[in-house]
């Protein structure tokens, strides 16, 4: 038998819809069995491998989505309360509230969040947002950093140089649309 699993595949791709690296292994009781791991990685990894039945993963993964759930609950009051402040009173409001978006979408596309709940009929897209969303907060968060500490007044050419390195990213991510890629 041979799978493969990863955060470098797709979640409808991967064998177990769960948020762990998993597959299914089929072993009779008192049954011997060598099992072959080849693990490949571009990151550092840390990999805890073990056997587990169905219904312990199961009840480990409801955690996760229990705890995932409390998580972006949280977060979507924050951005929400971020947003209703920004149209009332400052823009700096509604860059933390993109910013925040940002974060929560860069948690919870790892998860299976997103894929599930945003965007479920386009599985494409959620391979393809990654580094939009990337830019977007690494944008958004610079531009709240840059007027929450006033920098066009207090310094104005470190307020010039945060601004274009700010919009950096989002140059990078117009080239990626025009040139096919595979964000992982």
């Amino acid at each position: 038998i041979y799978t493969e699993a990863g955060s470098r595949f797709h979640f409808e791709e991967r064998d177990s819809q769960t948020s762990v690296e998993a597959f299914r292994v089929s072993i009779a009781p008192n049954e011997v069995v060598t099992l072959l791991i080849r693990v490949q990685n571009l990151r550092p990894l840390d990999l805890s491998t073990f056997l587990i039945d169905t219904q312990t993963l199961m009840s480990q993964e409801r955690q996760r989505a229990l705890q995932a759930g409390i998580f972006v609950g949280a977060m979507l009051l924050l951005i929400f309360y971020n947003f209703a402040l920004g149209f009332r009173h400052s823009s700096l409001f509604l860059l933390h509230g993109l910013f925040s978006t940002a974060l929560l979408i860069m948690f919870a596309r790892p998860n299976g969040i997103t894929w599930q709940y945003l965007w479920p009929a386009h599985g494409e897209l959620d391979a393809k947002i990654g580094p939009f969303i990337a830019s977007l907060g690494f944008l958004s968060g610079l531009l709240f950093l840059k007027n929450y500490f006033d920098l066009n007044n207090v310094a104005p050419r470190l307020s010039k140089v945060i601004l274009a390195y700010a919009w950096l990213p989002m140059v990078i991510v117009v080239g990626l649309a025009l040139e096919p890629y595979q964000f992982i």
